[in-house]
C-alpha cells in the first residue's frame, strides 16, 4: 500500500510539473506572439508613412514646376493665362493689350489669382499622370478632389493646393503651400498708375515715368500704333527671371487737313493776304509751316507780305498736329 501511495504522489507532481509547463509555453508563446504582431504593425505603419512621404514629395515637385510654369506664362501673356479678349499676337508671346485705345485694360489681381487658380487645377494632375509612376511599386494613389488658392501678396506670390488622396486606401493627402518671392502686387500697382498717367496725356509716354519701377524696364516698339513694355522681377523664380509684359495698342492719329488753292497771283509791291484755314480729326492743335524766304507763314496759317520780286516761286507749306502727324501741300505764287 505505501509503495501504491508514494507512485500516486509522484504521479500527482508530474501532472503539476505540466500544467506548469504548459502554462509556461503559453506564455511564451503569447508573449511572441505579441511581440511578432507589434513588430508586423510597425512594419506597417512605416511602410505607410514610407508611401505617404514619397506621394508627398512627388506632389510637392509637381507643385514646384506648376507653379513656375504658370506665373511666367500669366507674366509672359500680360496677366491672363487663358486669353479671351484683344491681345497682341507676337512671335515669342501672346499680350493682352494693358492699353488699348485710351482705355485701362490691366487685369486686375483678384483676376490673375482665377487665372492661376485655374491653371493650377487644370495642369495638376496632368503632372502627375494618374500617379502610373508608383504603380511598379505596388502603391496604388487615388484622387479624390483638388482645389487651389492662390494669393498676391506685397513680396511674393504664395499657392495653396487641396490635394485630396488616398494612398493604398488608408492614407490621405490634404495641404501642400509653395510661395514664389515674385512682386507682382508692385509690378501691377506701378503698371496701374502708368497706364493711367498715359491715358489723361492723350497716349504720350513720358519715359521719365518708368524710373518709379524698382525693377528693370524697357520699351520695345511694334508697329506704328502698337508698342510692348517689360517688366522683369529678376532671378524671383529659383534663379531664373520673372518678365511682365504690357501691351499698348493706341489709335491711329491722323494728320490735319487744309485747303489751297495750287496756284496764287499776286501783284509786285502790293500787300497780299491769305488766312488757311485747316481741320484736324482728332481736335489736336497744329501749327503751320513753310519752306521759302519769300515770306513767313504763321503758326495758324496766315500769310501775310508785300512781294518785291516778280516771278514763279513754288512754296511747300505745312501742317503738323502735337503728335507730329502732318500734311504737305506745295503752291505756286506767281508775282506779276
Amino acid at each position: 500500500m505505501n509503495l501504491i501511495k508514494n507512485k500516486k504522489s509522484q504521479i500527482t507532481v508530474f501532472i503539476i510539473i505540466g500544467i506548469i509547463l504548459l502554462i509556461l509555453i503559453g506564455l511564451v508563446y503569447y508573449i511572441l506572439t505579441i511581440q511578432t504582431q507589434s513588430s508586423v504593425d510597425q512594419t506597417v505603419i512605416e511602410e505607410i508613412q514610407f508611401n505617404v512621404e514619397g506621394v508627398s514629395i512627388f506632389v510637392e515637385n509637381c507643385m514646384e514646376s506648376v507653379t513656375e510654369s504658370g506665373l511666367q506664362l500669366l507674366g509672359m501673356q500680360g496677366g491672363k493665362i487663358y486669353l479671351s479678349e484683344e491681345y497682341l499676337k507676337t512671335d515669342y508671346s501672346n499680350i493682352l493689350y494693358s492699353y488699348y485705345n485710351n482705355q485701362n485694360k490691366i487685369v486686375s489681381l483678384s483676376e490673375m489669382e482665377e487665372q492661376l487658380n485655374q491653371y493650377i487645377v487644370v495642369t495638376m494632375p496632368k503632372c502627375v499622370d494618374g500617379f502610373v509612376a508608383f504603380e511598379d511599386e505596388g502603391i496604388d494613389v487615388e484622387e479624390i478632389s483638388i482645389s487651389s488658392d492662390i494669393f498676391i501678396g506685397p513680396k511674393d506670390v504664395v499657392f495653396e493646393l487641396n490635394y485630396e488622396l488616398l494612398i493604398n486606401g488608408q492614407s490621405k493627402l490634404n495641404k501642400f503651400r509653395k510661395s514664389l518671392p515674385v512682386k507682382l502686387q508692385k509690378i501691377h500697382s506701378d503698371s496701374y498708375d502708368l497706364i493711367n498717367k498715359i491715358k489723361s496725356d492723350s497716349g504720350w509716354l513720358d519715359i521719365t515715368d518708368l524710373s518709379e519701377f524698382d525693377n528693370e524696364v524697357s520699351v520695345i516698339p511694334y508697329s506704328n500704333d502698337e508698342f510692348i513694355i517689360s517688366i522683369t522681377d529678376a532671378k524671383s523664380i529659383n534663379g531664373k527671371d520673372f518678365v511682365y509684359l504690357l501691351a499698348f495698342k493706341f489709335e491711329k492719329n491722323s494728320a490735319p487737313n487744309f485747303d489751297i488753292p495750287q496756284i496764287l497771283q499776286l501783284n509786285d509791291n502790293v500787300e497780299f493776304n491769305y488766312k488757311i484755314e485747316a481741320l484736324d480729326p482728332e481736335d489736336d492743335s497744329f501749327i503751320f509751316t513753310d519752306n521759302h524766304a519769300m515770306f513767313d507763314i504763321t503758326e495758324d496759317g496766315l500769310i501775310s507780305f508785300v512781294p518785291k520780286v516778280k516771278g514763279e516761286f513754288n512754296v511747300i507749306i505745312t501742317v503738323t498736329d502735337v503728335h507730329d502727324n502732318s500734311n504737305s501741300k506745295e503752291v505756286k505764287f506767281i508775282v506779276q
